[in-house]
Protein backbone atom coordinates (compact mmCIF):
# COMPACT_ATOMS: atom_id res chain seq x y z
CA UNK A 1 0.00 0.00 0.00
CA UNK A 2 3.10 2.56 0.75
CA UNK A 3 4.10 2.04 -3.02
CA UNK A 4 0.72 2.39 -4.71
CA UNK A 5 0.51 5.58 -2.28
CA UNK A 6 4.02 6.67 -3.95
CA UNK A 7 3.02 6.04 -6.95
CA UNK A 8 -0.15 7.73 -6.69
CA UNK A 9 1.55 10.95 -5.68
CA UNK A 10 3.95 10.66 -8.66
CA UNK A 11 7.41 10.20 -6.32
CA UNK A 12 8.62 6.94 -6.66
CA UNK A 13 12.08 5.63 -5.39
CA UNK A 14 13.90 6.45 -8.31
CA UNK A 15 12.25 10.30 -8.69
CA UNK A 16 13.29 10.52 -4.96
CA UNK A 17 16.34 9.68 -5.56
CA UNK A 18 16.84 11.68 -8.70
CA UNK A 19 15.48 15.11 -6.56
CA UNK A 20 17.62 14.80 -3.48
CA UNK A 21 20.22 14.24 -5.53
CA UNK A 22 19.62 17.47 -7.42
CA UNK A 23 19.35 18.94 -3.85
CA UNK A 24 21.40 17.48 -1.62
CA UNK A 25 22.83 21.05 -0.32
CA UNK A 26 19.17 21.65 1.31
CA UNK A 27 19.05 18.39 2.55
CA UNK A 28 22.17 18.03 4.50
CA UNK A 29 22.28 21.77 5.27
CA UNK A 30 18.84 22.40 6.98
CA UNK A 31 20.61 23.19 10.31
CA UNK A 32 22.83 25.27 8.86
CA UNK A 33 19.99 27.06 6.74
CA UNK A 34 17.89 27.69 10.76
CA UNK A 35 20.93 29.19 11.84
CA UNK A 36 21.66 31.86 9.10
CA UNK A 37 18.31 32.74 8.94
CA UNK A 38 18.86 33.00 12.93
CA UNK A 39 21.65 35.56 12.44
CA UNK A 40 20.32 37.24 9.54
CA UNK A 41 17.30 38.54 12.22
CA UNK A 42 19.54 39.57 14.43
CA UNK A 43 21.58 41.27 12.48
CA UNK A 44 18.62 43.41 10.85
CA UNK A 45 17.51 43.84 14.54
CA UNK A 46 20.60 45.54 15.45
CA UNK A 47 20.82 47.29 12.27
CA UNK A 48 17.07 48.64 13.13
CA UNK A 49 18.44 49.79 16.56
CA UNK A 50 21.83 51.10 15.90
CA UNK A 51 20.00 53.39 13.17
CA UNK A 52 16.92 54.39 15.26
CA UNK A 53 19.14 55.54 17.68
CA UNK A 54 20.23 58.46 14.90
CA UNK A 55 23.66 56.56 13.89
CA UNK A 56 23.91 56.87 9.97
CA UNK A 57 25.69 53.95 8.17
CA UNK A 58 24.56 51.68 10.73
CA UNK A 59 26.40 48.54 8.96
CA UNK A 60 29.74 50.52 10.02
CA UNK A 61 29.21 50.58 13.54
CA UNK A 62 27.67 46.45 13.22
CA UNK A 63 30.84 44.75 14.06
CA UNK A 64 31.65 46.80 17.40
CA UNK A 65 28.41 46.65 19.02
CA UNK A 66 27.04 43.06 17.60
CA UNK A 67 29.92 41.58 19.67
CA UNK A 68 29.05 42.60 23.37
CA UNK A 69 25.75 43.00 22.92
CA UNK A 70 25.12 39.21 22.34
CA UNK A 71 28.05 38.68 25.24
CA UNK A 72 26.00 41.35 27.84
CA UNK A 73 22.39 39.68 26.87
CA UNK A 74 23.30 36.06 27.06
CA UNK A 75 25.20 36.64 30.38
CA UNK A 76 22.30 38.57 31.61
CA UNK A 77 19.56 35.60 30.62
CA UNK A 78 21.92 32.76 31.96
CA UNK A 79 21.32 34.62 35.41
CA UNK A 80 17.96 32.53 35.73
CA UNK A 81 20.15 29.40 36.35
CA UNK A 82 20.60 28.64 40.14
CA UNK A 83 24.15 29.41 40.84
CA UNK A 84 25.37 30.82 38.12
CA UNK A 85 27.64 34.10 38.73
CA UNK A 86 27.44 36.76 35.40
CA UNK A 87 30.32 38.11 34.12
CA UNK A 88 28.81 41.00 33.80
CA UNK A 89 28.63 41.39 37.94
CA UNK A 90 32.53 41.83 37.84
CA UNK A 91 33.84 45.27 38.05
CA UNK A 92 36.55 44.08 35.52
CA UNK A 93 34.27 43.11 33.06
CA UNK A 94 32.60 46.18 33.42
CA UNK A 95 35.85 48.08 33.28
CA UNK A 96 36.83 46.25 29.85
CA UNK A 97 33.70 47.03 27.73
CA UNK A 98 34.00 51.09 29.06
CA UNK A 99 37.38 50.82 28.04
CA UNK A 100 36.36 49.49 24.49
CA UNK A 101 33.93 51.79 24.03
CA UNK A 102 36.37 54.78 25.46
CA UNK A 103 38.50 53.73 22.38
CA UNK A 104 36.19 53.22 20.12
CA UNK A 105 34.36 56.21 20.07
CA UNK A 106 36.67 58.46 18.99
CA UNK A 107 37.97 55.83 16.49
CA UNK A 108 34.37 56.04 14.93
CA UNK A 109 34.43 60.03 15.26
CA UNK A 110 37.54 60.51 12.78
CA UNK A 111 36.65 57.48 10.55
CA UNK A 112 32.95 59.34 9.84
CA UNK A 113 35.10 62.97 10.06
CA UNK A 114 37.51 61.26 7.21
CA UNK A 115 34.53 59.85 5.36
CA UNK A 116 32.54 63.16 4.68
CA UNK A 117 35.04 65.86 5.32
Amino acid sequence: MNATIRVHVGIDDSSRRRFEAHHAHSFHGTGAYARQNLLEIVVTALEKQIEEVGLSRPRSYLGFLGTPLPFVASASLATVIPGYEPPTGSLSTTTALALCVFVAVPFFRQSRETRTG
